[in-house]
Parts: C-alpha cells; sequence; structure tokens
C-alpha cells in the first residue's frame, strides 16, 4: 500500500514496498513490486503517554545456524493522532495507544515489535507470542468474537483480521466511538510487511514499522540464499494434527505461503487445496517427500516418529527417509514480523532432504 504521511506539514513520500502479491516471493524484490491502499498519518503532540517499551530481540534468520541478533532497544513513542484507510476500505483516526486490544496472533505480535506490548488490555486465544502476552486477558477467538468482550476491555483502539465475520461483529464497538483497525489478510508474504505497515501508521510509529519491515526483508533474503537447486524437486506438505484428525494448510495459508518461498513442489497445489481436514488416503496419493508439523503437535504427540507413525503419513515417502520436521507453529503459522525466521527454520530444516526416486 502506498502511503502518504504528514509530519509537521511536511510530506513525506514513502517509495513503493517491494511486495509479492502472491506467494512467489517477499523478500525485497525490485522487479514486483505492489501498491498498498492510501492512508494519511497525522502527526500531532502525542496524545496518550509516553512508554518506554522492554528490550526486544530479533532472531536472525540464517541457514547455517540459529543466531540471535544483538537486542534492538525501541522506545515506544506513538505520534498521534494518525489517520490510515484500513482493509475494510475505512478511514481511522487513532488518537490513543494507551489501551490496545489485538485480534490475531500476528496482530498481536506486530503490536510487541513496534515496543507497545505494555499497552495490549486484551487478547485473542490465537495470541501466542512473545511469552509475556500470557498475561493479558484473553477475549476469545476471533473467529468467533462477539463486541461484548472488546468493549469490556476500554479499548482506546482495536486491531482485528479483515474478515466479513469479524468486521460485522465489531460493528458495535465501532459505534461506541471506539477505532477499530481491520488489517488485510491476503495469504501471501506480502501480508507480513502489508500488516506492520498499516498498525505502525495507525499508531503513529512509521519510522520503527519502516526499520521492523526492513529487518524482514533481510532475513527472508538472507533465508533464501540458503535453499539448493535440489529444493525444487521436493515434494513438499504442511499438515497439522487436532481432535485425532490431520489437516492440510492449503491455499491462502501462511504455512502454504512459506513453502512457496522454497521453489519446492506444494503439493496441495495439484489439488487446489484449501485449508481443512486431509484423509489418510489422500495423504498417501499426494506422495510428499517431505511433510512439515507444527512443533506443539510433536510434543503432544511425544515426537516426530509418533507423527511419522500415523495412519497415512506411515505410508509416505516422507516417512519413509525420515524426511519429517517440526517447527515452530507460532512463526509458521503466522504472516507477522517472524515470517523470515519461519522461512529460515523451514530451509535449515530441508538442507539435506531428498527427492524419492
Amino acid at each position: 500500500m502506498k502511503h502518504t504521511r504528514t509530519r509537521r506539514g511536511r510530506p513525506v513520500a514513502v517509495g513503493l514496498l517491494a511486495l509479492i502479491a502472491v506467494a512467489a516471493g517477499c523478500g525485497d524484490d525490485s522487479s514486483s513490486a505492489a501498491t498498498p491502499a492510501k492512508s494519511t498519518t497525522t502527526t500531532a503532540a502525542a496524545t496518550a503517554s509516553t512508554t518506554t517499551a522492554p528490550a526486544t530481540t530479533t532472531t536472525a534468520a540464517t541457514t547455517a545456524s540459529t543466531t540471535t541478533a544483538p537486542a534492538t532497544t525501541t522506545t515506544a513513542v506513538p505520534k498521534l493522532p494518525a489517520t490510515v484507510t484500513d482493509g475494510s476500505k475505512t478511514s481511522v483516526t487513532v488518537t490513543s495507544a494507551e489501551r490496545i486490544v489485538t485480534l490475531l496472533g500476528s496482530n498481536t505480535e506486530t503490536v510487541y515489535a513496534l515496543g507497545l506490548g505494555k499497552n495490549i488490555v486484551g487478547v485473542d486465544v490465537t495470541s501466542q507470542y512473545p511469552p509475556d502476552v500470557s498475561t493479558k486477558p484473553q477475549l476469545g477467538n476471533f473467529s468467533t468474537i462477539t463486541a461484548e468482550p472488546v468493549l469490556s476491555a476500554k479499548p482506546t483502539v482495536v486491531f482485528a483480521p479483515a474478515i466479513p465475520s469479524v468486521i460485522a461483529a465489531l460493528a458495535t464497538v465501532k459505534s461506541a466511538g471506539i477505532p477499530v483497525v481491520f488489517v488485510p489478510e491476503t495469504g501471501d508474504c506480502a501480508t507480513g510487511e502489508n500488516r506492520i505497515r498499516l498498525i505502525a501508521d495507525a499508531l503513529g510509529m512509521s519510522s520503527t514499522g519502516d526499520r521492523l519491515i526492513a529487518e524482514l526483508r533481510t532475513q527472508v533474503d538472507t533465508a533464501k540464499k540458503g535453499i539448493t537447486a535440489d529444493v525444487g524437486k521436493l515434494r513438499v506438505l504442511y499438515l497439522t494434527y487436532r481432535n485425532s484428525q490431520l489437516s492440510v494448510f492449503g491455499q491462502g495459508s501462511a504455512p502454504y505461503s512459506l513453502v512457496a518461498q522454497l521453489g519446492a513442489v506444494n503439493v496441495v497445489d495439484e489439488q487446489s487445496l484449501k485449508t481443512g481436514s486431509f484423509t489418510a488416503e489422500a495423504i498417501i496419493a499426494a506422495k510428499p517427500d517431505v511433510i512439515l508439523f507444527p512443533q506443539d503437535v510433536s510434543t503432544t504427540l511425544g515426537g516426530p516418529k509418533a507423527f511419522a507413525a500415523l495412519p497415512g503419513v506411515a505410508q509416505t515417502p516422507a516417512a519413509t527417509s525420515g524426511q519429517i520436521y517440526p517447527v515452530d507453529a507460532t512463526k509458521a503459522q503466522s504472516l507477522g514480523p517472524r515470517v523470515g525466521e519461519a522461512l529460515a527454520e523451514i530451509v535449515k530444516a530441508i538442507a539435506t532432504a531428498k527427492h524419492a526416486q
């Protein structure tokens, strides 16, 4: 989205973000750029109290080893009021960041990355990172959210996914005069950058958003450098396991977008699969060389071997060759600030994987 900001009467032009609107890349690509919707941020004296956020540590995306970057201390000083055009194509003006409600884990993580985690007064159950989020009041699940718990948190601003059902559910919150910023969920890697841009602009922290986007692009580009030519031959499938049922993350999901970055064969494309349950027979027919699945599922079942023994999974080339890898779901299933870290983790996991002959 192309944003125009006004700071003390002086226009500041923000160039085209190097975004790729399909799941073919999410790093810096000067040959392909998408232009986001316009928004205007007006900088005035901050109406919110000045908050100093704790130091945050960003893990650098590497393919050879896991490297932790030096801690970055962010002094979060929102410059408000700020006006943006959100995912519902509505102009929203935020005047205070003192009490923030975030629905959807990636929105919550983005506010923390901007240094305003201390100001969050309510989250939904999909918000699992960073660890401090466990201290925040739970308001329910964004997919079934109602206005009452959100209103009870007395927020000064709400960030929620721009999904029709959520937009409808929060209509009462908007009518109460509370700014609600709906964040677009396009299901591709551009979502991560667009999310940071919109939330940062809405909170009057555009320069911090610029830094986070630059860091994200660097992590993605670094991760991609570790992708070998052999990866292009691999048949990759991302599965999860809930309530004794295997499910696939299909087109339009965060895991799907990450697998697409590898240049591998994303087996869900062959059947144009959407996210949902996946039968044992379908998994066998897909013949994946590599299966990725959430680390928490591995822990619940008792390890990768237990997952590999599940009916359907056990009969795949991935199980036969031992190419079944657990990944951090808080990264891989969320198109937020850690998209680059998620990609690096996957690249490292499959570095020695082979295609079944």
